[in-house]
């Protein structure tokens, strides 16, 4: 029983949450088989890259070490190399990290659910503004990403054929 508690407290956020989201992930690969073969083409994609990436990140440690480093790599989105840091201690870092990992783990949760239940094109902005103020994006670098998602939600939308501006509480025919 002492063999499973330590095990249990070895575990850290980023390791639960990567479960969660292979959970979530193999449950959105499982659903695409309700839609046409058309429009579940890029759902498995996503949902199939998503699981394999959730699954090379929990099994890294036992992985060689040159695919290790390659899987466990940090990659930035935004270059923030030109900004000068303030003078802060090493600890501080540590501090902020568990609750940056909930607040996006929280975000997502509300992306789902907003997308759910208003449609992707309210609740995609929604999630982006918020991505920006949690990451204190730069607002130029924030209005192209905002720009950006909403983009990609009317070409998915266009190209899949699916309306997505639609949710379970707001028809875009009824207006």
């Amino acid at each position: 029983m002492k063999q499973y508690a330590r095990r249990f407290r070895s575990l850290d956020g980023e390791t639960v949450f990567t479960a969660i989201l292979l959970g979530i992930a193999l449950y959105m690969f499982y659903g695409t088989y309700d839609f046409s073969s058309r429009a579940a083409t890029f759902p498995r994609a996503i949902a199939g890259a998503a699981i394999v990436g959730c699954a090379l990140l929990l099994v890294s440690r036992y992985l060689p070490r040159p695919i290790r480093v390659l899987v466990e790599e940090e990659a930035n989105i935004v270059d923030h190399s030109d900004e000068e840091l303030p003078d802060e201690p090493a600890d501080t870092e540590n501090e902020t990290k568990p609750i940056n990992s909930v607040l996006t783990a929280a975000l997502i949760a509300g992306y789902i659910i907003l997308a759910y239940l208003l449609g992707f094109y309210v609740a995609t902005p929604v999630f982006v503004i918020g991505y920006i103020v949690l990451l204190e994006i730069n607002r130029i670098y924030g209005a192209v990403l905002l720009v950006t998602s909403l983009a990609i939600v009317y070409g998915f939308e266009t190209t899949l054929g699916v309306p997505l501006n639609e949710g379970v509480f707001l028809f875009a025919g009824s207006f």
